[in-house]
């Protein structure tokens, strides 16, 4: 499973990086506005669905085969995220997307931006950060989100403290 997910994840990067035009890119396209607006659409219902802690519409959401790489490394199947956010031991107190661009490759898309996100687990104390996202939407009977990837973004460096001058 683990090796599945870094194919995901190594396929989404790469896509990234080849010309639109070598892979039918459907933006120009008028259905490809369409496909574009409803990836979008989807993404703000999976955020608002994180944010209620609503495991039924990510359960609808989510493929089968859903893969999400936290920020941290770890990777949880569909059924582990969704059970942890069933069952309360993941709860998001700030679920913000910011930037959402999408880009569109057949019946596959990615939605990728910035998200500022707060989050308790276990009744932990809450880690409040900031990444980037990369959202993999296949279209399956309409689309559904097979991979997550998050890659935290380093909190800036602390401001110097004013030293004393010397001499006064």
């Amino acid at each position: 499973m683990f090796t599945k997910s870094l194919l995901v994840i190594a396929l989404s990067c790469g896509l990234a990086l080849v010309p639109r035009s070598a892979l039918g890119q459907q933006a120009n396209l008028p259905n490809g506005s369409n496909a574009e607006q409803e990836v979008i659409r989807l993404t703000q219902e999976y955020a608002a669905a994180s944010s209620r802690g609503d495991a039924d519409a990510l359960n609808r959401i989510f493929a089968d085969d859903f893969t999400f790489a936290h920020s941290g490394g770890r990777v949880d199947t569909k059924s582990v995220y969704v059970n942890t956010i069933r069952t309360g031991s993941r709860r998001y107190e700030t679920f913000h997307l910011e930037n959402v661009q999408v880009r569109l490759y057949g019946t596959t898309a990615l939605a990728t931006g910035r998200i500022h996100i707060k989050v308790v687990n276990n009744n932990s104390p809450a880690n409040d950060f900031l990444a980037q996202y990369t959202f993999v939407w296949a279209r399956q009977q309409g689309w559904k989100m097979v991979a997550l990837q998050l890659t935290r973004i380093a909190d800036p460096p602390a401001a110097p403290s004013a030293a004393p001058s010397a001499g006064r």
